[in-house]
């Protein structure tokens, strides 16, 4: 907020110039340099989220300033540099950025689809339901004869009183029936009212023209179902049909004669399961990408593992660490932009075979030896420094203090977990 402020002061109405500099100085190792670090790490990745935004920090790194003060760098030389990463940081951006005809046409598609394939049960089909039932009508509920409004005053429900409105309408549920008191229940799964209905309604056996037909859903805990039907075709024979939506019963004439038998009823089930292959439950899904994230993670911090380990085990790298995955960061770009990949050391081939399935690209493992090499290219470098950059950052140690040897002895730690 400081800097957006010192920009304000300047940057306002009525000012004459076209560009406007604003430099913000700082001491190397003072609170407001760790400060200008974070806001630097966290403006990045909320550009990642929010889309291409204005720079107002410059990424210029510790080591910069060090050459700058000491003669080593040149102004225009910084400049360059720091203007090249504001290029690259918005080309990162765009790219991942979709445009507004791309999206339109993306919801429309969705969109489209969606139509095509109503769910098993809606509101249209729930009332539709409930107020051309006869038994309800029987037992004293009363449909209101506005039908737009799509309410029925229930009696005679177990457990629920009687002159309760029930409706499913969003513009009757939120405003009630004018000049009424009548407290309104919105007519959907979950709410009370309208889960005695189908709980009364469950209560009966089904006659023998339909069977309940089920089929578990693995590693959900839930279950697929469908109802076996006995109706007539066109030319009026009978014969069973497999029914998982209240739309498949529009049109249909139901054989209220016909038996549902034992072999219908097993080839019907058959049909179910064949339904259930065809999708995914949610939380298959789910536990799917956290696989994926987890193990992606898990190689993020291999690979830092592996090049640190290495660069200190033949003293080429930096005691402290923030100075190293700067200086690690720069060799991954440098290097893949030359060769296309940066060859990462010492990564273990047993873990590393085991989550390849779930990463988004293949590795090249050797297939002898307890360790070995992967080659890395530059996206997968980049991640894994920035997956370093917040463990460390979770460490809540002092940029300046925090050495290599500490977080290695905290990522071994944090490796088995994952």
């Amino acid at each position: 907020m400081k800097v957006e402020q010192r920009i304000g002061r300047i940057d306002r109405i009525g000012q004459r110039y076209d560009t406007i500099y604003v430099l913000n100085l700082c001491y190397v190792d003072s609170a407001e340099h760790i400060v200008y670090g974070r806001l630097l790490t966290r403006l990045m990745e909320a550009g990642a989220v929010v889309g291409t935004q204005q720079v107002s920090l410059l990424p210029v790194t510790r080591d910069e300033f060090q050459q700058l003060a000491e003669g080593q760098l040149s102004e225009k030389a910084l400049e360059a540099t720091a203007r090249q990463r504001c290029e690259e940081m918005q080309r990162r951006t765009r790219s991942m950025e979709i445009s507004p005809n791309d999206l339109y046409a993306m919801y429309s598609r969705q969109a489209e689809h969606l139509s095509k394939e109503r769910p098993p049960v809606d509101m249209e089909t729930i009332w539709e339901t409930i107020s051309t039932s006869w038994y309800l009508r029987d037992r004293g509920c009363v449909v209101m004869p506005d039908v737009e409004r799509q309410a029925m005053i229930v009696a005679k429900i177990p457990d629920v009183v009687d002159g309760t409105l029930l409706t499913t309408s969003r513009e009757t549920f939120e405003r009630g029936l004018p000049d009424s008191l009548i407290s309104s229940r919105f007519a959907t799964y979950g709410e009370p009212v309208f889960d005695r209905i189908v709980e009364m309604f469950n209560a009966f056996d089904l006659p023998a023209c339909t069977r309940r037909i089920t089929a578990p859903l693995p590693g959900s805990g839930a279950e697929l179902i469908g109802y076996a039907v006995t109706c007539f075709d066109e030319a009026g024979i009978s014969s069973c049909r497999l029914i998982t939506s209240l739309h498949d019963l529009a049109h249909m004439r139901i054989n209220e004669e016909g038996v549902v038998t034992e072999e219908d009823a097993e080839r019907l089930h058959d049909e179910l399961v064949h339904l259930e292959s065809a999708s995914i439950p949610v939380s298959r899904i789910e536990q799917i990408n956290l696989a994926a994230a987890r193990h992606q993670l898990l190689l993020d911090y291999l690979i830092i593992n592996g090049l640190l380990s290495s660069r200190k085990h033949i003293g080429l790298g930096d005691p402290l660490f923030w100075r190293e995955i700067t200086a690690l960061e720069q060799i991954g770009e440098d290097t893949c932009r030359r060769e296309g990949s940066l060859r990462i050391p010492r990564i273990p081939v047993l873990t590393a075979r085991r989550i390849t399935p779930d990463l988004l690209f293949d590795l090249a493992l050797p297939t002898m030896g307890n360790e070995g090499y992967m080659d890395a290219p530059a996206p997968l470098i980049r991640a894994a420094v920035e997956s370093a950059m917040r463990l460390a950052d979770g460490m809540h140690v002092a940029r300046g203090t925090l050495t290599v040897d500490s977080f290695l002895n905290h990522l071994e730690k944090e490796i088995p977990k994952l």
